[in-house]
Parts: structure tokens; sequence; C-alpha cells
């Protein structure tokens, strides 16, 4: 999703950048930058910089203002956490707006505001909400705190963005609930897949790489 800066009013877009600033001063904060600057995390970090940057970058277009794209960010707040995990974001999302053609600067904090700090947080919701009400395995996990937690974050991201665009006079509610709504439903299927298979290798092959899974608690041996 890239909303076009020509969509929304410039206070808009200028009131969007207060919570992406106070997001990343929050995040910046609850940083381990010494861990970051000087372990191997730093090569691992960059390189999901560069996955959120690719899948910026790759977008369809259904009209002006219309872009869609697959997110990444439930795939990097379960690898990275959500502090540096949103860096990750702001980021990646930042430079795809840098090396990107026809893309105005004015409308990256409200793209990230709904686009990474949206899902984001629902990844963490629900993350939260497994971990106190089911039973901690591998399979939970993966197809609840990966799986289920991004496509819920594009569907509610589609719903937002729809209600915005609606609600300016972008296109007509019908046209939009047709038109638009109806392929973050398909992207919410594609960014769950893409979510959980990243995941999966990840947990079986570098389970160090993800922070937000723990070998105890979701592989524990059930008690005889």
């Amino acid at each position: 999703m890239n909303f076009d800066a020509s969509t929304f009013p410039a206070d808009l877009l200028l009131l969007a950048g207060l919570p992406v600033i106070l997001w990343l001063g929050w995040a910046s904060l609850r940083i381990a930058w010494r861990e970051l600057l000087l372990t191997p995390l730093w090569h691992r970090w960059a390189g999901g910089v560069l996955v959120v940057c690719l899948l910026w970058r790759l977008h369809g277009q259904l009209g002006t203002g219309l872009d869609l794209h697959l997110l990444g960010a439930t795939l990097v707040t379960l690898t990275y956490g959500l502090p540096l995990g949103s860096l990750c974001l702001i980021l990646g999302a930042t430079l795809a707006y840098a090396t990107g053609p026809h893309m105005a600067w004015t409308a990256l904090p409200l793209n990230l505001l709904l686009g990474a700090l949206l899902p984001a947080l629902i990844t963490t919701a629900v993350q939260s909400l497994a971990r106190r009400h089911l039973p901690a395995n591998y399979f939970v996990y993966l197809f609840i705190n990966a799986c289920l937690a991004a496509a819920l974050g594009v569907i509610a991201v589609g719903v937002l963005a729809t209600t915005l665009l609606a609600g300016f006079g972008t296109q007509p509610l019908d046209w939009l609930l047709d038109n638009y709504l109806p392929y973050y439903l398909l992207m919410g299927f594609s960014e769950a897949w893409l979510t959980g298979a990243a995941i999966a290798l990840m947990v079986i092959w570098l389970p160090g790489w993800v922070a937000s899974f723990d070998d105890d608690a979701y592989l524990r041996k059930p008690k005889s």
C-alpha cells in the first residue's frame, strides 16, 4: 500500500508524522545498540531492511494512489522483536522511497503508520494473546503468531485504507469495496504464506535468528 501524496490533505500527511516520530523514539530507546552494532545481529538486521525495501518496491497499481504490496511487518517483528523490527520497517520503507520512482516523500509517514506500525502492533497483540490463552507449542507459534497475525495485519490495513480513501472522496465506497478491498484479502493469504514459510525455515535451521521464538517454551516435551 503506497498512498499518493495528492490523495490526502497536507495537514493529514503532516499529522501522521507525529506518531511515527514518537514510535521511532520509543523503539530507539529500547534497542540494545551495542549488541546490534558489535555482533552478527547487524548483518541479519541489515538483510531484513533490504527485504522490507524489496517488498515495498514490488507493488501493483490499481489506479492513482492505489498501489498494493506485501508489508513484511509480521516477519521482521517476530524475527527482531518490536523495537528493532520497527526500525527495520522504517528504514526499509524509507530506502524503498529513496530508490523508487515517483514516490512523494510527504506520503511516507502515513504509509508507515498504516503499512508498518499497524501490522507490527497487531502482530505483537496476537503474540501476547497466544501466549496467554493458547498452549505453547510450535504449531501455535507458526500458524497463530506468524500466519494469522500476518493475514490480520494486511486485512486491517486494507480496511483502514478503504475507509480513508472513501472518507476523503478519492473513490466511491462501492467501487473500493468491489475493486480495492478484496485484493487485501488475497494479499492477506500471500503475506501469511510468505511469513509462515520464512519463519518456519528459520525456526528449523536458525532458531537463534528469531527473537520471538523460545526453544524451551515451544519445543518442550509434554509432561508424562
